[in-house]
Formats: C-alpha cells, sequence, structure tokens
C-alpha cells in the first residue's frame, strides 16, 4: 500500500508550511483565515488580501478555493501518515495491540499540531474529504493500514476470528475523531481539569482499545 509518506513528499509539503513561494504563502494565509473563522471557506479574495499580491496572482496557482482547500488538506493528510507510519514502526511488530495504540496517539497528537486542517478535513459541509479523490486516497491509505495491523492481532490469536475487523477500525476511527475534537475545542478539561488535554485524551483511546482488543505487549512485559 502506498502510504504517500515518503521523503521527498514531506520535504515538499514542509517547505509549503514554511511558506516558501506564493504556493506556500497562500496556504499558510488561507490556514490563517481558517483559524479566525472556523466553520468558512477562505476566498481567493482573502488571501490576495493578506499577502498584498493581485487575485489574479493566486488564481494563477488556484483556479478556484475548491483547489485551495484541496492543497490545504492534503498537506495535512500527507503530514498525518507520516506521523502514523513513524509511530508505527518504533513498536515490535509482533505487538500489533501496541502498534495500533501508536497510531492512535499519532492521530491525536497530529489533530492537536494541525487543527486548522483537523477542522477541514473532518467537516464535510466545509470541505468533503472522502468524496474529493485528491483527499480520499490518504484516509483509504490510513484505513487500510488499520486494517493490516488488526488482522495480524487476529493471524497471532490476539483478535477472535468472529470480530468484525471493519467494525473495530470505524468504531476507533469515530472515538478517536471526537476525543480529537474535543481537544481542538478545549473541552477536554471539562473532564479532567487538572490533567493536560492531550494526555487526557491518549488515555482515554488507550482504553478504549483494550477494552476490544487487549493489552499490548508492552504492558505484559515483566518489570
Amino acid at each position: 500500500m502506498n502510504t504517500y509518506g515518503s521523503g521527498d513528499k514531506m520535504g515538499m509539503h514542509n517547505d509549503i508550511l514554511n511558506g516558501l513561494g506564493l504556493h506556500g504563502q497562500a496556504i499558510v494565509a488561507a490556514m490563517q483565515i481558517m483559524q479566525v473563522n472556523k466553520e468558512h471557506r477562505p476566498t481567493l479574495l482573502q488571501v490576495s488580501k493578506i499577502l498584498g499580491v493581485p487575485a489574479a496572482d493566486i488564481r494563477r496557482i488556484f483556479k478556484n478555493e475548491e483547489n485551495l482547500l484541496i492543497a490545504i488538506a492534503e498537506q495535512g493528510l500527507v503530514r498525518l501518515i507520516d506521523a502514523t507510519t513513524k509511530a508505527i514502526v518504533k513498536v515490535d511488530q509482533d505487538d500489533p495491540i501496541g502498534q495500533y495504540m501508536a497510531l492512535g496517539d499519532a492521530y491525536l497528537e497530529w489533530a492537536d499540531q494541525n487543527r486548522s486542517q483537523f477542522r477541514l478535513i473532518t467537516n464535510a459541509a466545509v470541505f468533503d474529504a472522502l468524496r474529493t479523490p485528491q483527499t480520499r486516497r490518504y484516509l483509504d491509505s490510513l484505513n487500510e493500514l488499520m486494517v493490516r495491523i488488526l488482522e495480524r492481532a487476529r493471524a497471532a490469536g490476539l483478535l477472535h476470528h468472529d470480530e468484525d475487523i471493519n467494525t473495530i477500525v470505524v468504531s476507533s476511527r469515530v472515538f478517536a475523531h471526537g476525543l480529537a475534537r474535543y481537544i481542538i475545542d478545549s473541552r477536554m478539561k471539562d473532564f479532567r481539569p487538572n490533567e493536560p488535554q492531550l494526555e487526557s485524551a491518549k488515555e482515554m483511546l488507550n482504553n478504549f482499545i483494550i477494552r476490544y482488543l487487549g493489552q499490548p505487549a508492552r504492558s505484559k512485559l515483566p518489570i
């Protein structure tokens, strides 16, 4: 499976975040607009005004607002795939439950660090990532990765053969999305006011996974 997380691809997208060139500057400007107007699409005219360049210059790069949103979402999803892949390879391949938990932790960290892109990708009223081919491929890639991990867990006897892997994946994604949203909206502190939001969310997600799949091998090692 192509996870779209190669070094060259990440280097290109890091350059975009740093705002190198008008293409990258437009993306950064659009993300600034999204931080203020969280549920609204940035327009090319707004972006051009922030950058102090003619709107025609922006339109030469992005045909319309949809193309701009695709670029923003794709850049965020490349970072998500890269983060989850790196997290998984740090865990022993013989510990699929540990890898699944590491993937969840990486997802929450990504959402916390890329809030504007998380909002965009998960708000179908503004941008439908699932129905946009350029972004759907990344979401499918992540889904396939989760399925493969659970299939290895089943092969290792850690998951009952009657368990529906697709249901576990969907349930995990919905639960993780909800926790991420609580982080983004600063609502996690409503439940645990004295704990860091991200750490609280990770603990809740790990507990959810353990209830479904059992303890990871790293928790079974003798102290």
